[in-house]
């Protein structure tokens, strides 16, 4: 039995296609947005208002945490194919 796709169709794009615009709005849309984010939250932190301590909490931990994720990652990866680890980084 076969359930139905909830999300309408199960005509999806060939890979390459995802690929190029996957590739078109990252380098078109969010990597301009990415200049004007850290820009804007750079002057926030600079400007240091007690009202802003909240975003600037969040944003932080926000990063920090994708930051974590991505070392993990690469860690678990390095470690999965057998490569040279730093001694000071493990789980």
């Amino acid at each position: 039995m076969n359930p139905k796709n909830p999300f309408g169709s199960d005509d999806y794009p060939p890979s390459y296609m995802d690929y190029q615009v996957a590739s078109i709005l990252i380098q078109r849309v969010l990597m301009p947005l990415r200049e004007k984010v850290l820009q804007e939250y750079q002057s926030m932190v600079l400007d240091h208002r007690p009202e802003n301590w909240f975003a600037t909490f969040l944003v932080s931990f926000i990063l920090l945490h994708n930051c974590e994720l991505q070392v993990q990652f690469q860690l678990l990866f390095a470690e999965k194919r057998k490569s040279v680890v730093s001694a000071f980084i493990s789980l």
